[in-house]
């Protein structure tokens, strides 16, 4: 289970300096949820093609957090 630090701060995070390199240009990418019917996407590669955005050097990865209804 994640343990929250009350001490940490956002410049301390991983993900931040990941994204916010000093000096540097750093990309993300947007992730669609594949085309599909009926009521939920299968999501199925989904792990795998996030796992190969980081190998290539994403510094993000983006999301939609509700599918966009037709």
């Amino acid at each position: 289970m994640l343990k929250v630090n009350p001490t940490a701060t956002v410049q301390e995070a991983l993900g931040f300096r990941r994204m916010f390199r000093a000096g540097g240009l750093t990309l993300g990418v947007f992730f669609p949820i594949e085309a599909f019917t009926g009521d939920a996407p299968s999501m199925r590669d989904q792990e795998r093609l996030a796992q190969r955005a980081q190998a290539l050097g994403y510094a993000a990865l983006w999301v939609r957090d509700v599918p966009k209804l037709r």
